[in-house]
């Protein structure tokens, strides 16, 4: 969850700046390209983390849910960044 929350707060610091300042915000694509390894990086630590065990797989939905939302943001939302003018 730690590697979730970095990668969410990067994309969000940089949503909140481009909607406060205007013009000289880091573009949509940047924030995406840095927060996209992160994500990356705790998904796969919760996939490693899943045990045999059934009640198990509610303690890494979690992450696994915040990490998997951050990879796919830029089709859920393609003004976010990554496939913005693709």
């Amino acid at each position: 969850m730690i590697l979730a929350t970095l990668g969410w707060g990067v994309f969000w610091c940089a949503a909140i700046w481009a909607r406060l300042t205007d013009g000289w915000a880091p573009t949509p694509d940047l924030a995406y390209w840095i927060s996209t390894p992160i994500a990356l990086a705790g998904f796969a630590m919760a996939i490693f983390t899943v045990r045999g065990q059934r009640s198990w797989l509610l303690f890494v939905s979690v992450p696994l849910i915040a990490n998997g939302f951050l990879v796919i943001l830029p089709w859920v939302l393609p003004d976010a960044g990554g496939l913005h003018g693709r």
